[in-house]
């Protein structure tokens, strides 16, 4: 059956080769963000993004070694159209993926996550962050990505047949490249699955998501649970939570107690963007980082 692992080893290297350009595209739109940084480390994350293609390969042939499974007992039409119409399908979805990563992350500085993704509710505004012509520029590279590598595609003889051998030898087949497929897309053996953090080995985030396959990175999101389902901060029912905090307010005579002077003080809310308080001295944070702020702690209520 060496036909049949040499037909899946060559749809493997054709994967392979359209995540390397893919990575290739989105360095060269990011090559500003390259500045300053060493080559020798620019070229090491090709070799830390080569597990993550691997794995997401392993996703996609997966789905075409089922495909492929009655070739090796009988010589149908359908299941060689089926695998290529899936992996045709696939070119263009991650060509997408790709040119939506290279927007984001010129605009925002991130690939597709869910809060990127939350956005497409207001459409109008997310494409204001981004030109028209910018916009045109990368639907035309999207488009030019998939033809190339469908042309590559139509290359591969799909019709070599697969059905010579000894029995054993085809049921071997049927059984080892799928195992296969599921070792790669678990990222090897180990216990433990392959995740983000294979890909994250430098202080510079371009190489970073340059290491991060999209199509892995879109699967991911597509299958995993949103982190917080439901409020995290909500540890006891509604009515349960008003109780006690009625209760710790009260005072003897039925007044409560008050944490502001004024009767209708005057509320001022300020939200600040990615604020923490590893920074805040009061709340065991750096000391002088942010002194402004400790004053105003000082004057305040702080929690």
């Amino acid at each position: 059956m060496k036909a049949y692992f040499r037909y899946f080893g060559t749809l493997l290297l054709l994967l392979l080769a359209l995540f390397l350009a893919q990575r290739l595209l989105f360095l060269g739109f990011a090559h500003q963000r390259l500045a300053g940084i060493p080559w020798p480390e620019v070229l090491r994350c090709h070799w830390k993004g080569l597990p993550m293609d691997v794995s997401a390969s392993g996703y996609i042939l997966l789905v075409m070694s089922a495909l492929g499974i009655p070739l090796l007992f009988t010589d149908r039409t359908w299941p060689r159209r089926a695998i290529v119409g899936f992996l045709t399908a696939t070119i263009i979805v991650s060509a997408l993926i790709n040119v939506s990563d290279i927007g984001l992350f010129d605009a925002w500085g991130t690939k597709i996550d869910r809060k990127a993704l939350s956005y497409l509710a207001y459409p109008k505004e997310a494409m204001g962050s981004l030109s028209v012509t910018r916009l045109a520029l990368l639907l035309f590279v999207a488009l030019i990505q998939a033809l190339t590598f469908i042309v590559l595609l139509r290359r591969i003889d799909h019709r070599r047949p697969f059905t010579q051998g000894a029995l054993g030898g085809r049921i071997a087949a049927a059984v080892l490249v799928p195992g296969l497929c599921v070792v790669a897309l678990r990222g090897g053996p180990q216990e433990l699955p392959i995740d983000k953090s294979w890909s994250w080995f430098s202080r510079h985030p371009v190489l970073n998501l340059a290491a991060l396959n999209g199509v892995w990175n879109a699967l991911e999101i597509a299958v995993e649970p949103a982190e917080l389902e439901r409020n995290p901060y909500q540890v006891m029912p509604d009515g349960e939570a008003q109780a006690e905090f009625r209760a710790a307010r009260a005072l003897p005579g039925g007044t409560h107690r008050s944490i502001v002077k004024a009767g209708r003080p005057n509320i001022l809310v300020i939200l600040l963007e990615s604020w923490t308080a590893d920074v805040i001295e009061p709340l065991g944070g750096d000391s002088g980082v942010a002194p402004q702020f400790t004053r105003l702690a000082k004057d305040g209520l702080l929690f």
